[in-house]
């Protein structure tokens, strides 16, 4: 009998994909709820929204795709044989960083490269985030105004410098 996918949407950013073999592949996970972003984005959602996280996807260094990312892997990946966590390549050692990753768990990923995983084939495609005309060193004053950490503003602007975001 087959079965095929199911997908669910769990906040503005992140959903989650149960393959048909019963493994979970989390998509920009965060659970909604981040200090930079404005209240009325807060969503009541935890992480016994979850089913599970076989693998995770990230596009993006932004909060709103990846704050989750340490939770979900403490909960889900914790002891497992690692790779599973796909961060964008130039900031992933950053990200792990941040998020007290254990770089055994990611796979630095680049547009155009290929993933032929147990359960399916990943490729990540090159995307555009920005859809307005605010450059980068635009976005990085707006950030310092706000007296956001320079960790914050590195990972910020690394999410879509040069617009190297990426999609699956």
């Amino acid at each position: 009998m087959y079965k095929g996918l199911k997908m669910r949407w769990i906040t503005t950013t992140t959903f989650e994909i149960v393959l048909p073999n019963g493994k979970v592949a989390i998509f920009d996970p965060w659970l909604g709820k981040d200090p930079g972003m404005p209240k009325q984005f807060e969503l009541e959602t935890t992480l016994d929204d979850i089913t599970g996280a076989d693998y995770m996807f990230v596009s993006h260094a932004h909060g709103d795709h990846v704050a989750a990312v340490q939770q979900i892997n403490k909960r889900f990946c914790e002891g497992t044989s690692g790779g599973r966590i796909f961060l964008p390549g130039l900031s992933a050692h950053a990200i792990a960083c941040k998020y007290e990753i254990p770089f055994r768990d990611v796979v630095p990923v680049f547009p155009g490269e290929t993933y032929d995983l147990d359960d399916m084939i990943v490729t990540a495609l090159r995307c555009r985030h920005r859809g307005d005309d605010i450059s980068p060193l635009v976005s990085r004053q707006k950030s310092i105004d706000m007296g956001k950490s320079a960790e914050d503003i590195f990972l910020g602007e690394i999410g879509n410098i040069d617009e190297l975001d990426w999609a699956v």
